[in-house]
């Protein structure tokens, strides 16, 4: 990935991996979508990074994991995890490791306020 401001989208359903690439493309910023096996490929070089969308369910493995991946060198890098599942317990962990939670279907409002927060965040830099 380019070392400017990215953004991570993982997520199996392709409809709407594309739908969260596209609104992400929308501030600017280019936006890798990826399975975990090419996100931790990308994460060898994380520079540039600037925030991630993370799917819990993946057929090559769990955006969890993901998240504990970047939790290593990138305490504080914004992520927001979105599942289908209706569980307490994953809610409760991915907030335990400092990311946000959205319940799938997720709308473009919680999307948009996420997104906009990080770039927010990263002009006050």
């Amino acid at each position: 990935m380019p070392h400017h401001d990215w953004f991570l989208v993982l997520d199996d359903n392709g409809a709407l991996a594309r739908t969260v690439a596209r609104k992400l493309r929308g501030l600017g910023r280019p936006v890798l979508v990826a399975t975990c096996d090419a996100a931790r490929a990308a994460l060898a070089d994380p520079m540039g990074l600037v925030a991630a969308v993370l799917d819990v369910e993946l057929p090559d493995g769990r955006g969890t994991e993901i998240l504990r991946e970047l939790r290593v060198g990138l305490r504080d890098l914004p992520v927001l995890v979105v599942s289908g599942a209706d569980d307490s317990r994953l809610v409760l962990e991915v907030r335990r490791l400092g990311a946000e939670f959205a319940p799938k279907p997720f709308c473009g409002d919680e999307l948009r306020a996420f997104a906009e927060r990080v770039v927010r965040a990263r002009l006050l830099r």
